[in-house]
């Protein structure tokens, strides 16, 4: 038998659990989604789950091989984009610097990213498309 308190509590958890995750994700660097990347030049769409994140910046980490990354364009949830130049080279195991995005927080849809392997024999590339939540 299903009361109006075990109702309520259901109701209020409901409520809760995505503002406790949220909470904590603020404050840090959260990955939005990874690619592989080929040698002479590749270009990705990272979609972003549908998390309810909200994002000040961006930036790109790198494994496996050294990756030049050329430029990405960010689709916001209220239909704007934004294209960034990066023109830079990643090694690998470290980070592109961050990027600031527009306002004061924005969602995000999806990001299309260019950019290519460096041809240096090491092996496969990835790159982690990371948000900085809050």
């Amino acid at each position: 038998m299903t009361t109006r308190r075990g109702i309520l509590a259901f109701g209020l958890g409901a409520l809760v659990a995505p503002l406790a995750t949220r909470a904590a994700w603020a404050g840090d660097w959260v990955d939005l989604g990874s690619r592989k990347v080929k040698v002479y030049g590749d270009a990705d769409r990272i979609i972003v789950a549908d998390n309810g994140g909200i994002y000040t910046k961006l930036r790109i980490g790198v494994t496996g091989n050294n990756v030049h990354v050329e430029r990405a364009v960010v689709y916001f949830g209220n239909g704007e984009n934004q294209a960034y130049n990066f023109d830079t080279l990643v090694e690998q195991g470290t980070h592109s610097g961050a990027i600031d995005l527009p306002g004061g927080g924005r969602a995000i849809l999806h990001v299309d990213m260019f950019y290519r392997r460096r041809k240096n024999g090491n092996g496969a590339a990835w790159v982690t498309l990371q948000g900085w939540a809050v």
